[in-house]
């Protein structure tokens, strides 16, 4: 009997056997005995059952496991195709495989996990030399292999323990180098428990993902779905809405701000719609036009891929702590301080991890006595009640007190001839005074400017901030085609302080 209640260690009552690891496959073999026709997949051509998408999935694992690979090595995966990369995902599960996911949005040669792996599986031809084997497995890969028949596969699955490594992923690197972080079945799984628990997923979810499988809480929400025997549609054609009526969604705020400004004017909001996003703040703005326009209901959770989910946002930057968290604000000393004081970020949880992989420098600057430091100041307002100032190393200094930089670009961003915007210290251009040289880095959208735009930008600046309006404040300003972003949406904010430093292009302007 397979169990749908319990997942996580200590938790599993009942399943293939209560003392192993339950794979995702056996709970596709359920369903496509219990529930064949149901739609496990929904892609612009149409839905795959679980019958179909079961055997996909068994032809698969015996394609891959033709590789030899030995159980625990790292696969890297760069694949384009959700579908497919799903498939590949649940596949190297089965055999004891370690998947790493390169990143969606950075280029494959930079990406942080290549030292680590064993094979790389690519779908697109690489024109840089790599220090592993590489397999193509595009569309003609795939084409052959789900046509193989399919066999009983009990000898290629691999039964983990919860200690075992199942995903390798790397920290948002936002404002340092990213770190590598082994997931093992043990956290893998509490992720699906808290997931599971959280969102009220059932059978009769369908979710929409809107985001790629590199990102854990992204593949993490899938496989709950798909275990519970729901259906799932990812990035899509906005016609099939009516027709597969999507009743959850879960996206980054900046990729849920894309599928607003993409809906028609003639689009008809579902009754009945969840929407779970992460990864960055919900700004309250952004809350409130996807209440009017498309969700029924909508939570922001805040955390990081080391702990999971720490807190379930109310309002952009205020929300309640997430069951089985613990969070303590210290100082500079690692000491308490008492409730509406501000300070250092530290926190525990069900979900976190207790070490970088293979990285001891990271480790003993990140983890310490038990507690996971994410590098955020806030405040704890209540016993459970917590308040995010920001990234220590992103918050502003404004003549000696510290200022959050996501009401500065907000405002920038409403201005109708602006499409994105950064406003961030770069540090050392004031040096002996007490606040920062700051960078505004600007998109900008087709279409007419007024004259002297940056002068619009200034004032807006002066408007927010008093101290800049009494102070004469070093600015400068670069356009660029896109701004940095992580695949969780977050904006790469050492990235656009380096641009500062180093492009001859960026101008001094006083405000």
């Amino acid at each position: 009997m397979i169990s749908f209640s319990r997942w996580a260690k200590h938790q599993i009552t009942k399943g293939p056997a209560p003392d192993r690891v339950p794979l995702t496959y056996e709970y596709l073999v359920h369903w496509a005995q219990q529930t064949p026709q149901a739609p496990a997949i929904v892609l612009s051509q149409g839905a795959i059952a679980f019958r179909v998408f079961e055997n996909h999935v068994n032809v698969v694992t015996q394609a891959l496991s033709k590789f030899n690979l030995p159980v625990g090595q790292v696969v890297l995966l760069s694949l384009s195709n959700f579908y497919s990369t799903l498939l590949v995902l649940i596949a190297l599960e089965n055999l004891g495989l370690i998947s790493a996911m390169a990143s969606k949005r950075q280029q494959l040669q930079a990406d942080p996990l290549w030292p680590h792996a064993a094979l790389l599986l690519t779908d697109r031809a690489l024109d840089f030399p790599v220090s592993c084997p590489v397999q193509m497995i595009n569309e003609a890969w795939f084409s052959f292999v789900l046509s193989q028949p399919r066999r009983d596969i009990a000898d290629l699955l691999y039964h983990p323990g919860w200690h075992d490594g199942v995903r390798l992923t790397s920290s948002s690197g936002t404002s340092q180098e990213p770190k590598p972080i082994l997931l093992t079945h043990e956290v893998q799984a509490s992720w699906y428990q808290f997931y599971l628990d959280d969102a009220g997923y059932q059978s009769a979810t369908r979710l929409l993902v809107l985001g790629s499988l590199s990102v854990n809480v992204y593949y993490a929400r899938v496989v709950v779905c798909l275990r519970l025997g729901g259906a799932v549609m990812p990035p899509f054609d906005l016609r099939l809405f009516e027709t597969f009526a999507p009743n959850a969604l879960c996206a980054m705020p900046l990729d849920l701000e894309t599928l607003l400004n993409q809906l028609p004017a003639s689009f008809k909001k579902p009754q009945q719609l969840v929407a779970h996003t992460g990864g960055a703040a919900l700004c309250d703005s952004l809350r409130q036009r996807a209440l009017s326009q498309l969700c029924s209901a909508i939570f922001n959770n805040y955390g990081a891929v080391e702990t999971g989910v720490l807190t379930r946002m109310e309002e952009e930057k205020t929300g309640t702590l997430a069951q089985g968290v613990s969070v303590q604000i210290v100082d500079a000393l690692d000491q308490p301080l008492p409730l509406g004081q501000a300070g250092l970020l530290r926190a525990k949880s069900m979900t976190m991890i207790h070490s970088y992989w293979n990285h001891a420098p990271a480790t003993a600057k990140a983890f310490r006595d038990g507690w996971f430091y994410p590098g955020d100041e806030a405040v704890m307002l209540s016993q459970r009640q917590l308040k995010v100032l920001g990234r220590h190393d992103d918050l502003l200094n404004l003549g000696g007190v510290k200022i959050a930089p996501q009401p500065f670009e907000q405002a920038i961003k409403s201005m109708r001839w602006v499409s994105d915007a950064a406003f961030v210290a770069v540090g050392g251009y004031d040096k002996g005074t007490t606040s920062d040289g700051f960078g505004v880095a600007l998109v900008l959208r087709d279409g007419p400017k007024p004259e002297q735009w940056m002068s619009h930008v200034f004032a807006v600046l002066r408007q927010l901030s008093t101290w800049i309006a009494s102070h004469e404040v070093n600015v400068l300003y670069l356009e660029l085609p896109a701004l940095p972003y992580t695949d969780t949406g977050k904006l790469q904010r050492q990235q656009i302080r380096d641009l500062f430093k180093q492009t001859i292009d960026a101008r001094p302007h006083a405000t």
